[in-house]
């Protein structure tokens, strides 16, 4: 029964709202579709600070100075132009997840 209408023997209480979820089906083969949608969620997971951090410390060899790090984000993520205290966030990011270890002051290398 929904709004006190009718629809056979129901053992549930009426429903005073009902919804409809409408899906809208994406144009192209689904091929092309599934590309799209994993094509996305790799960007999503490679934009990550963590991420760009720690692709950048594998490219320079597991460690290296604060210094370079900064230079090698800069040059390898379009981010730092949308975040002004981009460095900041690199220095969190090395601060607070396990992944990365500081190895002397200013030195910083995958755990």
């Amino acid at each position: 029964m929904s709004s006190f209408q009718t629809y056979g023997k129901m053992d549930l209480p009426f429903i005073a709202h009902e919804y409809i979820v409408l899906f809208r089906r994406k144009t192209g083969t689904v091929l092309a579709v599934l590309g799209a949608m994993a094509s996305q969620a790799q960007k999503r997971l490679q934009g990550t600070w963590r991420n760009i951090v720690r692709s950048v410390l594998m490219q320079l060899g597991g460690a290296a100075p604060l210094a370079k790090i900064y230079e090698a984000v800069s040059t390898s993520t379009d981010r730092v132009n949308t975040n002004s205290n981009w460095r900041e966030k690199i220095r969190q990011t090395l601060q607070i997840y396990p992944d990365f270890t500081s190895e002397e002051r200013g030195v910083w290398g995958l755990a």
